[in-house]
């Protein structure tokens, strides 16, 4: 007798993949889930164990292609989806050899291209069945579409797998290209961060990639009229519920180009407080509970400028919360390659993994697609008695 995947996956090798938003990398998160027979308080449904972690550096050729993207013909689109797929294949087939292991799937996000969920679509780069040609094994994209489909914003998708990985925590914080929050199944993008700091640290001489450990803020001074300008452009109004590269470079770019007359390290200074006083305004929203764990990650938890402004408006707030980073230091770079692997656990268990609550979907999401291995031999049902087809 057959029975449903869902209810014999209850152990799981996953090959997690995410990529940020300026492609500034291929951030890989080799886990083993383990089921438990329920979540509790103290105890989590899931527990993960990372077999290895790596971030892999996109190609050139591809990087520079995707400053371009906005004037992309049809072609030119489909050539840089494939070419990515195979620049995403060859990089796990090196995390899954290196450590020789067999893996159940590959569950990749691709390189966010377009995201307008309010004209229906979010597109990633990275072509799922190039990969699973590529690397012969089970691959699962386009984990933000269907949710798109069902009147969503198809973000934020990591919630569901912040509550059921780390309950103990009552609130996240990721400081990525844009800054995003959850408590409980409820999430929003909340404002450019690691994007808004990048674009500003390359304006310092030598256009370095960014202002490595806030030491360029640390020596700036916050600008009360470039800090109420970038209040005053509610990002996240504009984008609905979740930003994208389409509204930085509409709506933030100008008032970079337009805040003449401040010091770089005083512009980068601003852009902190901004990020701190928007993400601490938000939270206030979401919990009540004085003293309440918030779990801070991202390449922005590296930026001790920002942690100490992040800090600073908890300690005079009149419902402080903790601002806390991981006991496990990957858990900083690699907490969302983490959750997109688990994501991939739901669509292999056929489970929901995104809710109205954080997406504004009208139904409870099993989001992602599911692309075979080309030789077959692979079922979504299995035998109690034979284990994996």
């Amino acid at each position: 007798m057959n029975t449903p995947v869902g209810e014999l996956w209850e152990q799981a090798t996953i090959l997690g993949m995410m990529s940020g938003t300026s492609m500034d990398g291929i951030d890989m998160a080799l886990c083993r889930f383990t089921g438990s027979p329920r979540q509790t308080d103290s105890a989590p449904q899931w527990r993960y164990e990372f077999l290895d972690t790596d971030i892999e550096p996109w190609p050139d050729e591809l990087c520079e292609a995707f400053r371009q993207c906005f004037e992309w013909s049809a072609p030119e689109f489909a050539e840089f989806n494939c070419r990515a797929g195979q620049a995403l294949a060859a990089a796990a087939l090196r995390m899954i050899r290196k450590n020789k292991v067999t893996v159940d799937c590959i569950a990749s996000h691709g390189q966010t291209l377009f995201h307008q969920p309010g004209r229906g679509y979010s597109v990633q780069a990275g072509d799922g069945e190039t990969m699973s040609a590529h690397t012969g094994h089970l691959v699962i994209t386009s984990f933000r579409q269907k949710n798109v489909a069902l009147g969503g914003e198809g973000a934020p998708l990591v919630p569901a797998g912040e509550k059921a990985l780390f309950p103990e925590f009552n609130g996240f914080v990721n400081l990525g290209g844009i800054a995003n929050i959850s408590a409980g199944m409820k999430g929003r993008d909340v404002c450019f961060c690691n994007l808004l700091l990048n674009a500003i640290a390359r304006r310092l001489p030598g256009s370095p990639d960014c202002d490595f450990d806030g030491q360029a803020a640390a020596g700036g001074h916050v600008s009360d009229a470039l800090l109420a300008r970038l209040h005053g452009t509610r990002f996240a109004d504009a984008a609905g519920q979740s930003l994208s590269q389409e509204i930085f470079d509409e709506l933030v770019v100008p008032l970079l180009d337009g805040s003449g007359g401040l010091s770089i390290a005083d512009m980068l200074a601003t852009a902190c407080r901004f990020i701190a006083e928007s993400i601490h305004e938000s939270f206030s929203g979401l919990i009540a509970e004085r003293g309440a764990r918030i779990l801070v990650t991202g390449g922005g938890a590296r930026n001790h400028t920002l942690l100490g402004e992040l800090r600073k408006a908890a300690a005079i707030s009149s419902s402080p919360v903790e601002y806390q980073l991981p006991q496990d230091p990957r858990l900083i770079d690699f907490k969302e390659a983490l959750i997109f692997a688990w994501l991939g656990l739901c669509v292999l268990r056929g489970e929901p993994n995104c809710f109205p609550d954080s997406t504004r979907s009208r139904t409870p999401v099993c989001g992602g697609s599911i692309h075979l291995p080309p030789s077959g031999g692979y079922k979504l049902l299995r035998s109690e008695e034979t284990g994996p087809s």
